[in-house]
This record gives C-alpha cells, structure tokens and sequence, in this order.
C-alpha cells in the first residue's frame, strides 16, 4: 500500500468515526431540561422555599413573617410544609398557576391547573384580614426579571407559575 493509499484509508476511517459519534456529541450539547423541584433551603440566614430548575436554584418564598410562630407554624416549618406542597402540586400537574381562595375561612394562596380555574391544592394560609391579591402580587415584586404572568379576573388573580421560574 503506497502512502498516498494509507491516507485516503485513514483519512475515511476517521471520517466514519466522527460521522458515527456525531449524533451522539449533538445530544450532548442540547440543554438538558429537568422538572423543576421545590425544597426548603437557607438565605441568608431565612427560611426560603427554593425551586431548582435547569438554570439552577432560585428563591420562590422568603419565609420572615412570625405571626403564626404561636401556634406552631414557625417560619421554618412553614418553609419545610410549603416547599412540600408546592412539589406534591407540581408532581400531580396542579401547579401551573398560583391564585387565591378561601378555604375554612381563612384567605389561602393555592395552585390551579388552569387559568380561571378553581384552587386545587391548598399551598399556604395567610393572615386574617389579610389580602389575598396583595399578598400574591408580594410574591411577583420579588422575583427579578418578571414579565407579564399575571392574569387578573374581578376578585382573583392567577400567576403563571412557569413565568415565574423562568421556565418557558
């Protein structure tokens, strides 16, 4: 075999390899998209419901409020039972949006499936006298680079909960 013969054979040989492991590279470096998760977590220094998406952990939730300490729903308890619910509802396909409702009631934040629908899975309560819609537009003012989630209706508001995480 001349040299020239030995080239052309290396040369198509390399080429078959590339051609055969090419469809795996490509599958590499597409994005790699996960289910987001809901954990409760610590900044600095407070109680935070966490969600953990393919761009990484954000806040969701700030927990800083006492006002239910004295029954027991300290702010880490209610970032360890919130941050639970939140991921019971999405792993059920309840939590595309968040709204508000009623529930013994009480004013509660709680996740539906879809716009204008009914409160699904209790999330959390709020404070007596407290507003609801209020309280759920503070969830918004706090996530950065927010853009349009929020769908208002006479009394409810509903907010896209993948908006909200970033997760298109």
């Amino acid at each position: 075999m001349n040299h020239l013969s030995a080239s052309f054979c290396l040369f198509g040989a390399t080429q078959l390899l590339l051609a055969l492991s090419a469809p795996h590279m490509a599958a590499q470096s597409e994005p790699v998209s996960i289910r987001p998760t809901f954990f409760c977590g610590l900044e600095s220094g407070t109680p935070t419901t966490m969600v953990r998406t393919a761009a990484g952990d954000n806040e969701f939730i700030r927990w800083t409020s006492v006002h239910f300490s004295s029954s027991g729903w300290t702010p880490e308890q209610r970032c360890k039972v919130v941050s639970e619910r939140l991921q019971s509802s999405s792993d059920r396909g309840n939590l595309k949006f968040l709204t508000t409702g009623r529930m013994k009631d009480q004013p509660v934040i709680c996740s539906a499936n879809t716009e204008g629908g009914r409160c699904l899975d209790l999330l959390y309560t709020l404070k007596p006298g407290q507003d609801p819609v209020q309280a759920l537009r503070g969830l918004v003012s706090t996530r950065q680079g927010l853009s349009g989630p929020v769908s208002e209706t006479s009394t409810r508001i509903y907010l896209s909960v993948s908006k909200l995480i970033g997760n298109p």
